[in-house]
């Protein structure tokens, strides 16, 4: 989508001025795929409660009202076949997450650097609490705001009150084509559109470098074709 044989290696920094009635003022980010790796919780989950039946066709329900804060950790597990999790079965859900996810620190100084160029710069994203805190710990979420975790607003990525609770954090309910969506769903990417906001595809490449390189550049070109001056 935005070309992998890019030669820039460090962050692009970019300067706006002339904003104006018709150009983008807020960008909001996804974190998973987007600011950090897009770590598979389920194929983990899954083997940690030792492959309960059901799991796959239970996942998609338990996992959107987990993420939705509809229910807590041990209602969660239980959906998905666990009756009686263990202290390890809990400890599954955030020891693969805390181990294995890959910051992608450049797009996340990029993305905190526009704030110093008159943009908003938030977070709107799917998120489980008991990763948010981890996130949270590791200052991911620091300059970013608003924050929006779907376990907090209470709406789910690609539901429509997910885009609208953004929107009204933003002050911006009645302007939507101000603001652009990064994501690396197509799903809430189209959601976002029939909202009206812009949208920007992330798209994972073959190493992390590439992946984040791409990020970048594929926002700043976006920006320019939507007319902020760079």
């Amino acid at each position: 989508m935005y070309g992998s044989s890019i030669k820039r290696e460090k962050v692009v920094h970019v300067t706006i001025s002339d904003m104006n009635d018709s150009v983008i003022s807020a960008i909001l980010f996804d974190v998973g795929g987007v600011l950090v790796s897009d770590y598979d919780i389920q194929s983990d989950l899954r083997n940690a409660l030792h492959n309960p039946e059901h799991f796959d066709q239970q996942w998609p329900k338990a996992l959107h009202d987990y993420e939705s804060g509809f229910i807590d950790e041990s209602v969660f597990l239980r959906r998905l076949g666990c009756d009686h999790p263990s202290p390890e079965q809990y400890d599954r859900l955030t020891r693969g997450f805390r181990y294995h996810q890959v910051y992608f620190q450049n797009v996340i100084t990029f993305a905190r650097s526009l704030t110093t160029h008159g943009l908003q710069v938030g977070i709107l994203s799917n998120a489980m609490p008991s990763h948010s805190a981890i996130l949270r710990q590791a200052g991911i979420y620091d300059g970013f705001r608003p924050c929006l975790l779907s376990w907090q607003i209470g709406h789910h990525k690609p539901e429509r009150g997910a885009f609208t609770s953004a929107l009204s954090a933003l002050n911006l309910s009645d302007h939507p084509e101000h603001v652009l969506l990064i994501d690396n769903h197509q799903n809430n990417l189209d959601a976002a559109a029939a909202c009206g906001m812009h949208t920007l595809l992330a798209v994972r490449q073959a190493t992390q470098a590439q992946t984040e390189q791409t990020i970048i550049m594929g926002i700043t070109d976006k920006l320019l074709s939507l007319g902020v001056v760079l």
